[in-house]
């Protein structure tokens, strides 16, 4: 008789231990795919910044003048 309950209760403890490692992967998996979103939403608000910046840079330095000489911008 008490063997038989020993062997119940591992077999619970085991059947707990496996849900709660099951139910632990689960919410790891869930925070890690909210991160890696995240995490792309950041790099593409800071790639259309970046991008705007270079567009803005590059139409600032269309506007110049320059030197065929040695490539340097002429004084306006």
């Amino acid at each position: 008789m008490t063997e038989k309950l020993h062997q119940e209760f591992l077999s619970d403890q085991q059947k707990i231990r496996t849900e709660l490692l099951t139910e632990f992967k689960q919410e790891l998996d869930d925070v890690r795919t909210s991160l890696e979103e995240r995490y792309r939403e950041m790099i593409n608000a800071e790639v259309g910044q970046m991008e705007a910046t270079h567009r803005r840079d590059l139409s600032n330095i269309k506007k110049k003048q320059w030197c065929w000489h040695c490539e340097n911008a002429m004084p306006t």
